[in-house]
């Protein structure tokens, strides 16, 4: 669900797994891509999920269970990551699935 935190928009899960956020990126040079996704979790509690780098046709190339620590009151966190392996120029999703999300707000995945 589509909401604002920490004045930024994000997109709240409600229910803590089935929920998922997409983002498609486009690369113009082969590397190893860093992924830093930024979230809130505002509960007491570590939240988990999958995050995941796939192809345009839906390949995945790599998945990983993350958690997903409790953030301080009014603050983002990030969570680091990469593709894991060199990709090649071309257009690849990146998903992060909630397994056990509920009450976590993400809002935005910078790619470098």
């Amino acid at each position: 669900m589509k909401d604002v935190v920490h004045e930024k928009e994000s997109v709240t899960f409600k229910e803590a797994a089935g929920g998922a956020v997409e983002w498609t990126i486009s690369v113009g040079v082969a590397d190893t891509y860093s992924l830093t996704l930024r979230y809130a979790n505002q509960l007491a509690k570590p939240l988990k999920g999958k995050l995941s780098v796939a192809l345009a046709d839906g390949t995945v190339l790599k998945e990983e269970e993350v958690e997903l620590v409790p953030s301080k009151p009014g603050k983002w966190n990030y969570l680091a990551s990469s593709t894991g392996s060199m990709i090649n120029a071309g257009s690849y999703k990146i998903k992060f699935s909630g397994t056990d999300a509920a009450g976590l707000s993400v809002s935005g995945l910078e790619v470098q």
